[in-house]
């Protein structure tokens, strides 16, 4: 699962690739249970300065030759 985050007139910024399990960054949390086939992010303490758009996917990104978990997003950290 990939989850990335826009904000409003922004580039998409990639939070996480978490193909399963928990991972953490700062105050958010990637949760992938694959036989459930279910992902989650939680942000602790919450702020206004986290409004924006989140999105996830669970499929690379794939054309001919070539395949990538995303294309033209800034990576985040």
């Amino acid at each position: 699962m990939q989850w990335f985050y826009q904000r409003p007139g922004g580039s998409l910024v990639s939070l996480f690739f978490n193909p399963s399990g928990t991972k953490q960054s700062g105050r958010l949390t990637s949760t992938t249970v694959p036989k459930e086939r279910s992902s989650s992010l939680h942000i602790s303490s919450s702020q206004t300065t986290d409004s924006g758009t989140y999105f996830c996917a669970m499929n690379p990104q794939c054309s001919p030759h070539t395949c990538s978990l995303y294309t033209n997003i800034q990576l985040g950290g």
